[in-house]
């Protein structure tokens, strides 16, 4: 492999003796120019699929977040209707033996002012 007068010490001997230097040298800028230009598109591609797959990732994760968080509520909400009926049923539970006491306390009281009543008129 020969390396003066500018040719890319990469081109072989035969095609610089065969072309000579210019056609040589201009062979091998074309050759670089090529491959450089499929080596950016190839990178082109692969920065677009990047940006794709990312887009797609972030996509993915936000709907996942979402999904959480939705779910976190729904937990949450029956939990708290849960607990909402516990208490209430327990406050209710409280009312009405609240409520018995004094209909008996009402009721043995006015029996008893009755029977007086009944008593004192005979």
């Amino acid at each position: 492999m020969n390396s003066d007068k500018g040719v890319s010490p990469r081109f072989p001997d035969v095609l610089l003796e065969r072309w000579g230097p210019t056609a040589s040298t201009a062979m091998a800028e074309y050759v670089d120019g090529s491959v450089r230009f499929q080596l950016q598109a190839t990178l082109d591609r692969l920065e677009t699929r990047s940006r794709e797959h990312l887009r797609e990732e972030f996509d993915r994760h936000q709907r996942d977040r979402h999904e959480a968080l939705d779910r976190q509520r729904r937990d949450m909400r029956q939990e708290w209707r849960e607990d909402f009926r516990q208490e209430l049923a327990a406050g209710l539970a409280t009312q009405r033996a609240d409520i018995i006491k004094w209909m008996f306390v009402f009721w043995v009281g006015q029996a008893t002012v009755t029977v007086g009543l009944i008593l004192a008129i005979k």
